[in-house]
């Protein structure tokens, strides 16, 4: 069998990730004859089924590139030597002259093989072979060298698996007491030791969530393990809340000790350097250093009292650092979305795993209940990965786990048990003070006999053991409390919830199954809506004074599409022309080509994610992520379902009560921003309570873009304002003030240019030069007749016809509205994608003069220059003086072409 037969196909093989390919590249380079002949080795035994199972099988553990070091993937220490053996047999067979040795690796053990190692990783991706110019391979001259290093080889391919699918070391220890007690107690101390470095002023303290799902397996007492939490930043930075940070321990002492795996790398210039180790840096205060964290990720290592950081390394979790804590009531059992049987299983098993570590004082004496654990929300996914969120606090004084009774422990976990399978919440009743044990067994006994277990025998098992208990109730004696209730709770227990999985999912590890499962979004169940109340009878009815007609009063327009209404009479009080509200009765066709519109833009974005999936490591920015839009309108409806299911990515100014939406028109715009761009933060500002002008509160408006403008306020990226006046008077002065001052601020206002077509201009402030004006369309791209056409500057449009909205009529389907009030969020968050690209194309190869350019962007001239040159039909012209633009036209231009287009349109730009 001959090399090329062996590693040229596997080399080109496109189902291969990046790093796989560039594996065996350099294996190529590397082993010439000898990989071969371990290949026939194996190929002859007929163990593989195929050439991709065999190099899968033997390259995953090699040469992982990992912080800038030499890596073999352990899979236990009894491979130690081999892999030391293998890699001093590499390093005599590669000749290389001293000059073309990298400085840095002079000292290394194997300088020749990490210069080659480096060469191999700063070779393009695409290419197949390596320059051999300043290197060879020189066969040794002694058969028994040959003969070992083929032998090494061989021992390397039996012993590999591949790292996705590896499952835990046998020598790795299973969940009882032994090992698993000691983990709440050791997060407990840490937790305190943190909270001793957080001396900042922040109104919160500070978080953490804790992924209970990566803490199934312990390893042996020689070995490291690793723990990844969330912690809380005391400020947002780009809208991200959380700070991934890495943490690992290593003892399993009374008194566990917390460290870290340290990589070879230089330090990150800080404070004080720990005291005979050079890659670390002393942390005083931990707020201030994730605030000035210029890495993804923040690894400590916390020595007694002491805390160290240290540089980062190449294994991150993916955009967990922008979840969102949902709790299990919330993001399960009120979910519409209804979970198989299998998701269910795997849920039931690692929660049963993670109750023999959180299930005693500090953290639930009173048992594993749904109240205490949350789910992630990122995005329009609700992940299904069980966390624990708590707040970093000082050591309680009394840490030790209390005898609580192990019967209410087990009985609690059997009601969460059923709750997972039935997905319903249900009423548990009980005070821990008085409740009698038996009473609440019998109320617990009556709602596992009413569940239909059907063929989840394992499940209905484990579940009545926990409502039975264990009837030897060694929990409740002095002696090995903890690890008594752990031995009887493994067997009966998760014992049948592991063969329900097994039957399920087959040899797959239940945390990796697990952190694959996801629901699509929160879907609350509707309530029944409550009695109407009855009028009491003995009330008599007071008779009311006639008020006195009031006249009606000039009208703010929302850009909606107005009708035409019968002649209405005059009434007590305001007039309330409810433009804000009116639903429009589009043609079927208009409405099938805005749902056509979306679909497009979600087929595109799919594409695209798919294609940055495939080339590992590579993060396109899609979805607006770290951009903050300011929404000046009606206000906010917190109740409504699609709208509630994004809380975290909204907050209210000046307060939440004061941005609740009685009209719906503010509400319909925040949807469409997190619709098309479902990771911007939005900031609401409710200014007025209907379409009037007398409603709008023009000081509120004019403070509202003050503070979404200063520095000292709460600074956005874009305001949207889907309002106008018909003209400018001095009592706009104050807004047109606060404009000016957000322009110099290079904070980008959108502003509908209104609805009335022919019959009125451009309304006010769309008008100005400082904004950015947006006109309707329909879904085909022609200006919609109801859109203004004159007015000076470049004249912009999207999808403003028949846009579907997140209100349901009385047939439970999406009311669609048209107006260019709709049209000009849809054209925000266009722009929020264009920003968010460019806020993360640094390493894109970006030009010299690319952060000096990048700043243009934030003005009108540069936004409508680069919205009209990327965003729009590539060689077409502009549709009736329109430049009608998409987000899938930007999204379909090759990655490396969009920041040349966009930099070179800013240079023509003044600004």
């Amino acid at each position: 069998m001959s090399l090329d037969s062996i590693f040229a196909p596997a080399s080109r093989d496109a189902n291969l990730s990046a790093p796989l390919q560039r594996r065996i590249r350099l294996l190529q380079a590397v082993l010439p004859s000898f990989a071969s002949a371990a290949a026939q080795m194996f190929y002859s035994a007929k163990k593989y089924s195929s050439t991709r199972a065999f190099w899968t099988d033997f390259l995953s553990p090699c040469l992982v590139m990992e912080s800038g070091r030499w890596r073999f993937h352990k899979l236990d220490d009894q491979h130690d030597e081999l892999l030391s053996r293998l890699l001093k047999s590499l390093e005599k067979i590669v000749s290389m002259d001293k000059s073309t040795i990298a400085e840095e690796f002079a000292s290394s053990t194997f300088p020749r093989l990490e210069t080659l190692r480096k060469r191999v990783n700063d070779s393009p991706s695409d290419a197949e072979e390596l320059l051999t110019g300043y290197w060879k391979i020189v066969r040794p001259t002694d058969q028994q060298e040959r003969s070992d290093l083929v032998k090494s080889l061989a021992e390397l391919a039996k012993a590999a698996k591949d790292d996705s699918k590896q499952p835990p070391p046998e020598e790795a220890v299973p969940v009882t007491s032994r090992s698993k007690s000691s983990i709440a107690p050791l997060l407990l101390n840490l937790f305190s030791t943190i909270s001793e470095y957080c001396r900042c002023e922040c109104t919160r303290p500070h978080r953490a969530i804790l992924l209970l799902f990566t803490h199934r397996f312990l390893p042996k007492n020689t070995d490291y393990h690793s723990i990844t939490m969330l912690l809380s930043r005391g400020k947002s930075v780009k809208g991200i809340h959380w700070q991934e940070t890495e943490i690992a321990i290593k003892e399993r002492s009374p008194v566990p000790k917390v460290q870290i795996i340290l990589p070879e790398e230089s330090a990150i210039p800080e404070i004080d350097q720990a005291p005979g180790n050079e890659s670390l840096t002393r942390v005083t205060d931990l707020c201030t250093t994730m605030d000035n964290l210029t890495t993804s990720r923040l690894n400590l290592n916390i020595d007694g009292k002491s805390m160290f950081q240290h540089a980062e390394t190449d294994l991150q979790l993916t955009g967990l650092e922008d979840v969102e804590s949902v709790s299990l009531e919330e993001g399960l059992f009120c979910n519409e979305t209804e979970l198989d049987i299998g998701s269910k299983t795997c849920l039931a098993l690692v929660l049963s795993y993670s109750l023999l570590d959180f299930c005693w004082k500090p953290w639930f004496p009173g048992g594993w209940t749904k109240s205490g654990i949350c789910l992630l929300q990122y995005s329009r996914q609700l992940l299904l990965r069980p966390t624990l969120v708590t707040y970093i606090r000082q050591h309680p004084k009394s840490s030790d786990p209390s005898k609580v009774s192990s019967d209410l422990k087990l009985l609690f976990h059997g009601i969460l048990l059923i709750e997972i399978f039935k997905q319903a919440s249900l009423p548990s009743g009980v005070n821990l003070g008085e409740t009698v044990i038996e009473d609440f067994r019998v109320k617990a006994r009556k709602e596992f006999d009413a569940v239909k277990w059907g063929v989840s025998e394992g499940f209905r098992q484990s579940a009545g053991a926990c409502i039975d208990g264990f009837q030897d109730h060694k929990l409740d004696t002095s002696e090995n409390t903890e690890e008594s209730f752990a031995t009887d709770f493994c067997k009966a227990v998760i014992g049948p919830l592991e063969r329900d999985f097994i039957s399920l999912w087959g040899d797959k590890d239940p945390d990796q199954v697990l952190s694959e499962l996801k629901l699509p979004s929160i879907k609350r169940k509707k309530q029944p809506p409550p009695p109407p109340k009855p009028k009491p009878g003995h009330l008599k009815k007071t008779p009311q004074k006639p008020t006195r007609p009031t006249k009606p009063k000039p009208s703010i327009s929302t850009s909606s599409t107005q009708v035409t209404h019968a002649p209405i009479a005059h009434t007590t009080g305001r007039l309330q022309l409810k433009f804000f509200d009116v639903d429009d009765k589009p043609e079927p066709k208009q409405v099938q080509g805005a749902l056509n519109w979306f679909g497009i833009f979600d087929q595109v974005r799919a594409n695209q994610a798919l294609q940055a999936k495939q080339k590992k490591g590579t993060k396109v920015q899609i979805d607006g992520r770290g951009i903050k839009i300011a929404i000046l309108d009606t206000g906010i409806d917190p109740t409504n379902s699609w709208i509630s299911s994004k809380a975290g990515r909204i907050q209210c100014w000046p307060s939440e009560d004061s941005c609740k939406d009685t009209d719906g028109h503010g509400t319909q715009v925040a949807y469409l921003l997190l619709r098309l761009a479902p990771l911007v933060r939005l900031r609401i500002a409710k200014v007025s309570k209907s379409q009037l002008l007398q409603d709008a509160d023009i000081e509120k408006i004019a403070k509202a873009i003050e503070y979404f403008s200063s520095n000292d306020g709460d600074r956005v990226d874009i305001i949207n304002l889907s309002f106008g006046f018909p003209q400018f008077h001095q009592r706009l002065r104050p807004i047109l003030l606060a404009l000016l001052e957000a322009r110099a601020k290079n904070v980008l206002v959108f502003a509908a240019a209104g609805n009335e077509g022919g019959n009125q201009g451009v309304f006010w402030p769309a008008k100005l030069p400082e904004v950015i004006r947006i006109n309707a369309a329909d879904s085909y791209g022609n200006a919609a007749g109801f859109s203004p056409t004159d007015g000076a500057g470049r004249r912009i449009c999207t999808l403003g016809e028949a846009v579907p909205s997140c209100k349901l009529d009385v047939k439970n389907e999406a009311v669609h509205r048209s107006g260019t009030s709709f049209a000009t969020p849809i054209a925000v968050a266009i722009a929020a994608i264009v920003l968010g690209f460019m806020d993360g194309a640094g390493d894109m190869g970006a030009p010299e003069d690319f952060e000096q350019l990048k700043p243009l962007l934030r003005t009108r001239s540069g936004m409508e220059s680069v919205l009209c040159k990327t965003c729009v039909l590539q060689g077409e012209n502009k549709r009736a003086g329109f430049s009608y633009i998409t987000p899938w036209f930007f999204l379909q231009i090759e990655e490396s072409s969009r920041v040349g287009i966009i930099t070179n349109e800013l240079r023509n730009c003044s600004g």
